[in-house]
């Protein structure tokens, strides 16, 4: 058949060129021609495969109309009776909201089957798990919110409300993160985790900003460790995370003006662009690539406004910072060839 000629005449110029390079022995040469030529074919059907169809992509989106649908009649009910209801009433109808909304989390990955299954699937339903998990997650936490702005004095720290109602939904949003691994509910459990960091540092007491930078710190490192230990299953994302935490706790130590950035600040973000550039030679991941050309950018955008005394102005220091985009990202490209040289 003329397909199979092709194949074998592609198979005999493949193994004619392995023997002349001296990677196949000529005794082996019959041998590996039958191998490459099965590869070949075996290439070719993968590739005449039939396209998916678009039941599944229908579905998906009918699945997403219908919850957006039902979540905004809520909203609607709930918005025209809210004055009415008591503190009591609110809670309830924000738990019952969450509740169904679990339910229906879990009976769409109940219909996947066991657990390993919906880790595995890259079809539509661990999309409409994350989606459900997050929407549950939001009832459940102004439930928290509402109950817990009743025994909360006037005496109390005011971000005593903020830290409970972001730890709930930290912890729900990990354990439907374990139910199924998904980009959306951990970029979700980052903002949680941050919000909570920030919040356990307030401006009135001493070297706050030292605090909250070392608390920055320190969940930037659990999180590319979790990102590094595939405990995280989207490994980029992870380290885009933890790097963004990294450049944050480096501008938490503050400025010395309003314009003008202590010359910390700018080493701090130095060091994490450093410190990302080498991890993206090691780990040729485009997340540590990202992170290292924008804290690039920053520090040498604050040390020119610091060094100038501010005198370059909004204008100026624009300017600077597209320049240094520029040449950050020649040096990514450049980083780019020996990564793959």
């Amino acid at each position: 058949m003329p397909g199979e000629q092709r194949e074998g005449s592609l198979s005999t110029r493949i193994v004619r060129a392995l023997t002349e390079a001296g990677l196949v022995a000529p005794v082996d040469a019959g041998r590996a021609e039958e191998i490459v030529a099965r590869t070949v074919a075996t290439a070719g059907a993968a590739g005449r495969e039939t396209p998916t169809p678009r039941g599944p992509r229908l579905a998906e989106v009918a699945g997403y109309v219908g919850a957006a649908l039902v979540l905004a009649a809520i909203a609607l009910l709930l918005a025209q009776q809210w004055e009415r209801l008591t503190t009591s009433g609110r809670i309830g109808s924000l738990v019952a909201i969450a509740v169904v909304l679990t339910g229906a989390t879990l009976a769409m990955a109940l219909l996947v089957g066991p657990r390993s299954r919906l880790r595995a699937d890259g079809g539509a339903r661990p999309h409409l798990v994350a989606v459900l998990s997050f929407l549950a997650v939001v009832a459940a936490g102004g439930a928290t919110g509402v109950w817990a702005d009743t025994w909360v004095t006037p005496d109390s720290p005011s971000s005593t409300v903020v830290k409970l109602v972001f730890t709930v939904s930290l912890v729900l949003l990990l354990a439907a993160y374990l139910l199924s691994p998904h980009g959306l509910l951990q970029v979700l459990a980052a903002a949680c985790s941050y919000v909570l960091v920030t919040a356990s540092w307030s401006g009135d007491l001493p070297e706050w900003h030292l605090g909250l930078a070392v608390s920055t710190a320190v969940l930037a490192l659990l999180w590319l460790a979790l990102a590094e230990t595939a405990a995280w299953r989207e490994r980029t994302i992870g380290r885009l995370v933890g790097g963004a935490f990294l450049l944050a706790a480096a501008q938490s130590l503050g400025f010395a003006g309003e314009i003008t950035p202590s010359a910390w600040v700018y080493a701090a973000t130095f060091l994490v662009a450093v410190a990302g550039l080498a991890l993206y030679l090691w780990r040729d991941d485009w997340g540590y690539l990202v992170v290292g050309v924008i804290s690039l950018t920053v520090a040498v955008t604050q040390a020119l406004l610091d060094w100038s005394g501010g005198s370059l102005g909004p204008g100026g220091a624009v300017l600077v910072a597209g320049l240094t985009l520029l040449a950050a990202s020649g040096l990514a490209m450049r980083l780019r060839r020996v990564r793959s040289a």
